[in-house]
């Protein structure tokens, strides 16, 4: 960040560009009014149901 803020390296993310939501999303969750795991659970759910994230590979993880 250094180097993008002294003019080293432009167009770098972040720094100098004004920020653009993204068109169509597939998930947003807004962390303002949902708990960590509420929206993490968000998360894992729209991964299988899009097929991303297979159920085998939640249950293994529920139970690590």
């Amino acid at each position: 960040y250094a180097k993008a803020r002294a003019g080293a390296l432009h167009g770098f993310t972040g720094t100098g560009n004004d920020y653009q939501p993204p068109a169509g999303c597939e998930l947003t969750i807004d962390t303002s009014a949902r708990s960590v795991p509420d929206a993490t659970d968000e998360i894992e759910r729209m991964l299988a149901r899009t097929g991303i994230l297979f159920d085998e590979l939640v249950d293994l993880a529920a139970n690590i």
